[in-house]
């Protein structure tokens, strides 16, 4: 977890509680991105897959309910955080979420109140 942004290092651990899901990719936002891999800095994501093998059911209800809660929230002006499909061939499919003027840890806290409460 050394080399991951500190604004996204809660979110990051959160999503890989959830049964089955897998991070492996992620930047907190950078003021001057150096690489494709860096967005800007009022801008997160997080990368993940399922783990290996077909989903579990379980890892299916994992990803319905993380998607579910970010689709529920209200940003505000000028905010959104949206979860991207992509698929790489030989790589699989990966999930995205991306963020703009959205603390990621505000997510990670607001989520963590929900699933523990």
């Amino acid at each position: 977890m050394d080399n991951l942004d500190k604004n996204i290092v809660n979110l990051v651990n959160s999503i890989n509680e959830f049964p089955g899901l897998i991070t492996v990719g992620s930047c907190g936002g950078h003021e001057s991105p150096k690489d494709e891999s860096q967005v800007g800095e009022n801008e997160f994501y997080v990368q993940f897959i399922f783990g290996s093998g077909y989903p579990s059911k379980e890892t299916w209800d994992s990803f319905h309910s993380l998607v579910q809660y970010l689709s529920e929230c209200e940003w505000g002006d000028d905010a959104w955080v949206k979860v991207e499909v992509k698929v790489a061939l030989m790589a699989g499919m990966f999930f995205i979420i991306r963020g703009y003027n959205v603390d990621p840890d505000e997510i990670f806290q607001t989520h963590r109140k929900i699933v523990y409460s």
